[in-house]
């Protein structure tokens, strides 16, 4: 008799309130939609299909912001996942590229007790040693042509954070 009872997982429902211009971008694009899929597609479902779209992109980058702020744990564990030859996640390569950016590109050493000295053309050379070999042993050849860490350029730490 429970079972009968137990209620649903409710959905929640938003309301939004959009300017002229985005109402109108999503009225057209709702226009769109409608005859991509050859029926009435309403405003509440267009709107709910360009959040769709963008699911992934949103998981991606809420996932590297949880990353982020732990960044020592997080290092940490890319690391132990790469050295138990695990796939790292697209979450987990960006964070990874955006610490080896920061290293790359450190000019001044300010102050020194905060910041590391800049890299040697040693640990350059270390680090392309590195990538070549995350290259040469990868298990799938899908990007030979290509190797792409971002799609959109890195937005810089502010000086003041420090690691965790």
């Amino acid at each position: 008799m429970m079972s009968i009872l137990k209620k649903k997982p409710r959905h929640e429902v938003i309301s939004i309130r959009l300017s002229e211009d985005r109402l109108k971008l999503l009225e057209r694009y709702q226009k769109v939609l409608s005859e991509q899929r050859g029926r009435e597609v309403s405003l509440g479902e267009a709107a709910f299909l360009v959040i769709e779209e963008r699911v992934e992109g949103m998981d991606r980058e809420t996932a590297r912001h949880e990353m982020l702020s732990t960044p020592t744990a997080s290092l940490y564990r890319i690391r132990k996942k790469w050295e138990s030859q695990h796939t790292l996640s697209a979450p987990e390569w960006d964070v990874l590229a955006q610490y080896v950016q920061i290293g790359t590109e450190e000019e001044a050493q300010e102050p020194p007790l905060l910041w590391p000295a800049i890299p040697s053309r040693e640990s350059y050379l270390r680090l392309l040693d590195a990538f070549e070999a995350v290259y040469q042993n990868r298990k799938k050849h899908a990007f030979e042509a290509r190797l792409v860490l971002l799609r959109k350029p890195w937005r810089p730490l502010h000086r003041g954070s420090t690691l965790r």
